[in-house]
């Protein structure tokens, strides 16, 4: 007899799979405090080219929003997603820069760094509006004829929230990113030469705390200065002027703005039910090594499907039946699906590629 999949673990499985897969929306599944808020769900996405610096050194940085607490503040707040004018979450060297280590929190742009505006995603937000960035999913390639690029690259992601406030992939080399511990900070090295043209380099932060779940008010004018990087990919050894392409998505949920705009639970879909955090934790745990891969894009989904078949093998065969079924495996979109025909078989977490069994 076929086990019936619940509103509860749909709800969490989507969430697991949009923390590790662009274009998917990705709204928390964890109701905070005793309100529940109809949202929406955003996602904003930087392409761009990274130079590699006199020094070797290219790297595109990509800062947490609203995962880190302020000095002197009560409560974590958003940073850059500002209902009237947006901050800087993004950081990337420049052509001709001189950069030999990613910028210090607090650092402006300058000869050797860029920045990257966020927009106001929804002309609707106001003072009154609460959101948060439920997502930061950076992917990159090489860029430069395969003939000449040389180097390293080291992708990285926070694991904790002590690497965060210790701001340790601020001012960060490759060999610094590299010596930490993995439980601190997730990173996988690899080399740029004869790079496989069939595969990207991927990171993303997981959440390690409440804080970084709870919905904040947004600022009028978000931070232009850099903050907290959450996730990076930076090179060694590159010849002055190599670069490679990145993509960065953010992906945020908001409460619902003020506007004209009626049906919204057609439009957005339906809030997600509520799910304990003490429920969603072992998953967040088993996604945390797996937070830095180099595979085919359409292999992303198979990360959050891996996790959950490490955690709950109960739960993963009933989202695998559910998925192949009409019903409310149709409700989970096609994503959770395609996650569980594409796990990847992950070999030696702790370093070396990722490789997938599927085609």
């Amino acid at each position: 007899m076929q086990q019936k999949i619940t509103g509860q673990e749909a709800s969490a499985a989507q969430y697991l799979v949009g923390l590790s897969t662009p274009a998917t929306p990705c709204r928390v599944p964890v109701v905070l405090g005793e309100f529940e808020l109809d949202t929406n769900t955003y996602s904003y996405v930087f392409n761009g080219v990274a130079y590699a610096s006199n020094q070797g050194v290219a790297y595109v940085a990509a800062c947490t929003d609203g995962w880190w607490q302020t000095a002197g503040a009560a409560t974590e707040e958003l940073e850059f997603l500002g209902n009237t004018n947006g901050g800087y979450p993004l950081w990337y060297t420049l052509s001709g820069g001189g950069a030999s280590a990613s910028p210090p929190v607090g650092s402006a742009s300058d000869a050797s760094q860029g920045k990257v505006q966020m927009p106001k995603l929804d002309p609707g937000h106001n003072s009154g509006s609460r959101g948060r960035c439920t997502a930061i999913i950076l992917s990159m390639w090489p860029d430069s004829p395969a003939t000449t690029t040389q180097g390293d690259i080291c992708l990285a992601a926070l694991s904790s929230e002590q690497s965060l406030d210790d701001g340790v992939l601020n001012s960060a080399s490759f060999s610094s990113i590299a010596a930490l511990p993995q439980e601190y900070v997730s990173h996988l090295e690899m080399p740029l030469a004869n790079w496989d043209p069939s595969k990207q380099a991927h990171a993303f932060p997981v959440p390690f705390s409440e804080d970084c779940l709870a919905i904040q008010y947004l600022p009028t004018t978000g931070v232009t200065t850099c903050g907290h990087i959450g996730v990076i990919a930076i090179t060694s050894g590159c010849a002055t002027g190599q670069t490679f392409r990145y993509r960065v998505e953010y992906k945020y949920e908001t409460t619902a703005p003020y506007s004209y705009l009626t049906g919204l639970e057609h439009v957005y879909g339906s809030r997600p039910d509520p799910v304990s955090l003490e429920t969603l934790a072992p998953h967040l745990s088993n996604l945390r090594p797996m937070s830095v891969s180099a595979m085919p894009a359409k292999h992303l989904p198979g990360i959050a499907m891996s996790a959950i078949q490490k955690t709950n093998q109960g739960l993963f065969s009933k989202l695998a039946s559910a998925a192949t079924s009409g019903g409310l495996g149709k409700a989970l979109g096609g994503v959770v699906s395609s996650g569980i025909k594409s796990i990847p078989y992950v070999g030696g977490l702790l370093g070396g590629l990722f490789d997938s069994v599927f085609g």
